[in-house]
């Protein structure tokens, strides 16, 4: 799993494209964050996601399987269902800024 924060389209069916805030990934799921509670998806909803970070364009879809609600966002978790065959180099190569980065403020 690997913390991205990073903004993505996201499709529900039957409803327009929203762009949406995604949080963290793996090879099993992500999740996304909803500010101010927009978004009002339920349990089991099914959703495709377009992410174009560092190069890499990921399409994923997902089923909704856990809602963390706040007063300011919620927080959805998806099972994903069917991923991109780039995904596990996108995290791997994600990892490894991640890494640099924090090496470098070390320094």
């Amino acid at each position: 799993r690997v913390g991205i924060s990073h903004a993505a389209k996201m499709r529900l069916s039957g409803h327009s494209d929203s762009d949406v805030l995604i949080r963290d990934i793996s090879l099993s799921g992500f999740s996304i964050t909803d500010r101010g509670n927009r978004l009002n998806l339920s349990a089991g909803n099914h959703v495709d996601i377009k992410l174009n970070d560092l190069g890499f364009e990921i399409s994923l879809s997902g089923i909704l399987v856990r809602i963390d609600q706040q007063v300011d966002y919620t927080i959805y978790g998806f099972q994903i269902d069917r991923n991109d065959s780039s995904l596990a180099s996108y995290i791997n190569f994600k990892q490894q800024k991640q890494r640099q980065n924090n090496q470098k403020r070390r320094a």
